[in-house]
C-alpha cells in the first residue's frame, strides 16, 4: 500500500477537524513474526516505556516522508514500502498538546544492527511478551491487529 496524496489528506484532514495539534507516525516493522519496539530512555516522558518508532510529522512532510525519516532516526532502518494503515490513537503529549498517531505496517530493508539514539533498548517481541513489557494499551490495540 502506498499512502496516497487523497488518503494522506483525508487522515490529517479529519485529524484537523477533530482538534488534533499534532501529527505523529508510526512504525510497525515485523521480523520472524517479531514487532519491533523501542524502550524510552528512563527520565524522559513516559520513560521505561516501549513503544513503537515514531515520531512527529514536520509541517512540510508528507506522512510517508515523516515515517521514513523517523524509521532511520530511530533505529537506523531503511523504510522499503509501507504495506498498510493500522489506525491511530490519540493522546495528549508531555507538552499537554493533543496528538494523534498514525501506525503503519513497513517493510525494511536487510540489516545486521539496530542503531539507538533516542532510545535505551529494543526487543523483537511476539505477542506473548506483551503482557510482560510494559507498553500503552493504544500499542497494545494496534500490534493486536497485527
Amino acid at each position: 500500500m502506498i499512502l496516497t496524496p487523497c488518503f494522506e489528506r483525508q487522515l490529517v484532514g479529519a485529524s484537523r477537524d477533530a482538534g488534533v495539534d499534532r501529527l505523529v507516525v508510526g512504525a510497525v516493522v515485523v521480523r520472524k513474526g517479531r514487532v519491533l519496539l523501542l524502550r524510552r530512555k528512563y527520565g524522559d516522558f513516559m520513560g521505561g516505556l516501549y513503544e513503537l518508532p515514531s515520531g512527529l510529522v514536520e509541517p512540510d512532510e508528507t506522512l510517508e516522508e515523516a515515517l521514513n525519516r523517523e524509521v532511520i532516526e530511530e533505529t537506523g532502518l531503511q523504510l522499503v514500502q509501507v504495506e498498510g494503515y493500522l489506525g491511530y490513537f490519540n493522546y495528549v503529549s508531555g507538552g499537554g498538546q493533543n496528538t494523534r498517531q498514525f501506525n503503519f505496517m513497513i517493510t525494511v530493508g536487510e540489516f545486521s544492527y539496530i542503531s539507538l539514539k533516542e532510545h535505551d533498548a529494543f526487543i523483537w517481541a511476539q505477542t506473548s511478551d506483551l503482557d510482560r513489557l510494559r507498553i500503552s494499551q493504544a500499542v497494545r490495540d494496534v500490534l493486536m491487529k497485527v
